[in-house]
C-alpha cells in the first residue's frame, strides 16, 4: 500500500511541475514581444539581420537600394544599441560587390559611402577594409571617372584608410588614383587628395618605388599650387619619401627628376613669398630644409643640383634675415638662437655641412672633435668617409664660402 501512495504522490508532482512550467512558457511568450523594447542588443541584431538579409536580396535592386539606404543612416548615426548587432565579416563582402556594380551608380555611391561611415564610426574594421576588395574598387573609380559622385566617394573612403593602412593603397596604385585626375574636383576635395597621397608616403617599403616613379611628375606640380594647404602637404610626402628612400641614390634622383628641387628651394625663399601669396607653417618649412639636406647626404649629383640653383644664397638668408644686417657676429650669433626655431636651426646647418666638401684631415683639429663628439657621426661629417677626404657633399662650395 505504501508503494502504491509513493506512486501517487510522484505522479502528482510531477504534473504539477509540467503545469507550472507550461504556464510559465505561455506567459513568457505573451511578453516576448514587449520584452524587445527592454532587450536592445537582442533588437540591434534584429535589425542587422534584417538589413543584411535586404542587401542580398539578389534580383531586387530596389529592396538592395532600400536596405543599403537605411544602412547608411545606422552607420552615419552610430548608435552602440543598434551596431551592437553589426558583423563586418558579415557586411563587407556584400559591400564590396555592391561597390561593383557599374550598370548602378546609386548603388556604388551608397555602398562606398556605408564603408566611409563604416570606418568613422567602427575604426577596428580598418584592417579588414584595408584587406578587402575594396581598395581595388576604390582605385578604380577614381582612375577611370564616369560618376564624379562616386569617386568622391571613394577618395574619402581611401584617406580614412591612408592614415594607419597606407601600404595596400599604394600597393593598388593608390597615388595614381588620387593624383591623376586632381585638377577635376573642387579645392576641398584636391586638398583631400593631397593628404592622402602624403599620407600614402608614409615608410614607404622601398620595394614600391615603381608603383610611386610615375606619379612623381603630378606630385611635383602640387608643389606650385596656389592654396597653401595642398602645397604643404606635397612637402609633407617629399619629406616621407626622401626619409624612406634616403639610402638609395638612383630612387632620390628619379624623383627630383621633374624639379622637385627646384620647386622645394623656391618655398623657402622670402623673396618669392608676394608671389605665392602664402607662408609656409614653420613645421613644414623645417621639414622642407631637412628634405633638401637628406637629399644631397644621398646624392652628390642632387647637391650639385642644388648649388646651381643658388642655394647658397637661400641657407644665407635662413641665417641671417635682413633685419640682422647691421649686427656684429656675437649678437648675430644670440639673434639666431632666439629668432629661429632650433630644430629649424640645425637642419639648416646640417644642409650647409652636406653642400660643403669635407675637411682635410688635420691631426689638431682631429682630437677635438673626438673629444667633444666621442661615439658620433661628426668626424664622418666634417673629413668625409673614414675620417679621410672623399665622398659627402656636392663640392664646389669652398670658394663660395670663403667669398
Amino acid at each position: 500500500m505504501s508503494g502504491a501512495a509513493g506512486s501517487g504522490d510522484a505522479d502528482d508532482a510531477q504534473s504539477r511541475l509540467a503545469s507550472s512550467n507550461s504556464a510559465l512558457q505561455s506567459l513568457l511568450r505573451r511578453l516576448g514581444n514587449g520584452m524587445e523594447d527592454f532587450l536592445p542588443h537582442a533588437h540591434g541584431r534584429a535589425k542587422m539581420k534584417e538589413l543584411l538579409a535586404g542587401l542580398k536580396e539578389h534580383g531586387d535592386e530596389g529592396k538592395q537600394m532600400e536596405a543599403l539606404t537605411e544602412l547608411c543612416e545606422v552607420l552615419s548615426m552610430g548608435q552602440e544599441e543598434i551596431l551592437i548587432g553589426f558583423s563586418v565579416d558579415a557586411f563587407l563582402p556584400v559591400l564590396v560587390e555592391l561597390l561593383s556594380m557599374e550598370h548602378n551608380p546609386e548603388m556604388m555611391l551608397f555602398s562606398c559611402r556605408a564603408i566611409t561611415h563604416l570606418l568613422e564610426v567602427i575604426p577596428k574594421s580598418a584592417p579588414k577594409v584595408a584587406s578587402s576588395g575594396a581598395v581595388t574598387m576604390f582605385c578604380q573609380r577614381l582612375l577611370t571617372i564616369e560618376f564624379i559622385d562616386v569617386a568622391e566617394q571613394s577618395l574619402m573612403a581611401m584617406q580614412k584608410l591612408s592614415v594607419e593602412h597606407p601600404e595596400p593603397l599604394v600597393r593598388a596604385n593608390g597615388l595614381a588614383a588620387a593624383l591623376t585626375f586632381i585638377d577635376f574636383f573642387d579645392i576641398n576635395t584636391q586638398r583631400t587628395a593631397a593628404a592622402t597621397a602624403a599620407n600614402m608616403c608614409r615608410n614607404l617599403p622601398p620595394d614600391t618605388f615603381p608603383l610611386v616613379a610615375d606619379i612623381m611628375p603630378n606630385l611635383t606640380q602640387l608643389l606650385s599650387s596656389g592654396d597653401v594647404k595642398i602645397v604643404e602637404s606635397a612637402c609633407i610626402a617629399f619629406t616621407r619619401l626622401v626619409d624612406a628612400l634616403a639610402g638609395t641614390e638612383g630612387a632620390l634622383e628619379g624623383m627630383a627628376r621633374h624639379g622637385m628641387l627646384t620647386q622645394l628651394l623656391r618655398l623657402l625663399r622670402p623673396d618669392e613669398r608676394e608671389g605665392r601669396g602664402f607662408d609656409l607653417s614653420t613645421s613644414t618649412y623645417t621639414q622642407v630644409i631637412k628634405t633638401l639636406a637628406l637629399s644631397c647626404r644621398g646624392s652628390s649629383v642632387l647637391a650639385e643640383s642644388l648649388l646651381e640653383e643658388g642655394v647658397v644664397g637661400t641657407v644665407h638668408s635662413i641665417i641671417k634675415k635682413e633685419e640682422d644686417s647691421r649686427l656684429g657676429p656675437q649678437a648675430l650669433i644670440t639673434s639666431v638662437a632666439v629668432q629661429r626655431p632650433m630644430e629649424q636651426l640645425m637642419h639648416t646647418l646640417m644642409l650647409a655641412n652636406e653642400l660643403l666638401p669635407p675637411l682635410l684631415p688635420d691631426a689638431r683639429t682631429a682630437h677635438l672633435v673626438q673629444a667633444v663628439s666621442p661615439n658620433t657621426d661628426m668626424p664622418a661629417d666634417l673629413y668625409g668617409a673614414g675620417g679621410a677626404g672623399g665622398g659627402g657633399g656636392g663640392g664646389g662650395l669652398g670658394g663660395d664660402a670663403e667669398g
